[in-house]
């Protein structure tokens, strides 16, 4: 396993389809819109504080997914959204490369998830993109860091 510095090029993202097959969505993605859980801000001030104080409160992990459409079969990204039915949990994995393809050790972020929307957009310049978002699925276990 390195460590240090890396870049997007070592990334590789998962997505069960429809019938719980994991496929490997990453060359239709050129975007992550944040991996990680946020957790809401209590704010627990009294008269007598001098500053706001806080605690924490539930997390969310909104994980948003982007790139150009790609209708390849079984991997691309249009395929796999699409399909998914509505409420059906898709597992997600992404595995950060150090310096190099993903190898044991190295990072992942990974968590049963339900799809909440899928679009597509054009413009006049020709680029055909989409965008996913996905959040936690209900009763499974919260998305979270760990090794490869």
């Amino acid at each position: 396993m390195a460590t240090g510095k890396t870049q997007s090029q070592y990334i590789v993202i998962t997505m069960q389809d429809n019938g719980g097959t994991a496929r490997d969505i990453t060359c239709s993605v050129d975007t992550i819109g944040g991996i990680g859980i946020t957790n809401d801000e209590i704010d627990v001030s009294t008269f007598c504080d001098t500053v706001h104080q806080y605690l924490s409160g539930l997390g969310d992990a909104n994980l948003t997914l982007g790139g150009p459409f790609n209708n390849t079969a079984q991997t691309g990204a249009h395929v796999v959204f699409s399909g998914l039915a509505d409420n059906k949990e898709t597992e997600v994995v992404v595995k950060i490369g150090i310096r190099g393809a993903p190898t044991s050790g190295d990072p992942k972020w990974t968590g049963k998830f339900t799809k909440t929307s899928y679009i597509v957009n054009a413009d006049l310049n020709g680029a055909v993109k989409w965008t996913g978002s996905l959040r936690p699925a209900f009763g499974q276990a919260a998305p979270a860091w760990g090794t490869i």
